[in-house]
């Protein structure tokens, strides 16, 4: 037997865990390997144990512009930004910046074609001051929809 200092704390494992009943005691259960099996006794927010995953749902706020505007003040997260035509598209620059105004850090900045057709890209990205679309002087009919937190 093993005996001496610091006093051991036990434990039990069993190939089929002990089920008790009202006023049993039990003895702390270990794995094959001595580690203490700990377990909540409830899910996780967001875990499924049937199908082995945790689910996350993203969940983000948007707004469409048609001209320049700011859309958010403060710092915070862009997912995606979107491009559609809502007419005939006369080819121009959309900046999109981190700032609350047409200025400073730009973000994306790209040239939209005539013929366009809807388009996303995920940008993924944080931003400090604010987020603002930017359209030239020359675009027009171009729709963009922000997507953001």
């Amino acid at each position: 037997t093993d005996s001496g200092n610091p006093v051991k704390v036990g434990g039990k494992y069993n190939t089929t865990p002990p089920t008790l009943t009202n006023g049993q005691r039990g003895d702390a259960q270990l794995d094959v390997n001595g580690n203490s099996k700990v377990t909540q006794a409830t899910l996780v927010a967001g875990e499924d144990l049937t199908n082995n995953v945790l689910k996350v749902e993203q969940r983000f706020s948007y707004s469409r512009a048609t001209a320049d505007v700011q859309i958010k003040a403060g710092s915070g997260f862009l997912h995606t930004v979107t491009f559609s035509a809502t007419g005939t598209v006369t080819a121009g620059l959309i900046t999109i910046y981190d700032n609350t105004a047409e200025s400073g850090t730009v973000i994306w900045s790209g040239t939209i074609q005539t013929g366009l057709n809807p388009t996303t890209i995920q940008l993924d990205v944080s931003f400090a001051a604010g987020l603002y679309v930017g359209y030239d002087g020359t675009i027009a009919n171009v729709a963009t929809t922000v997507s953001y937190r």
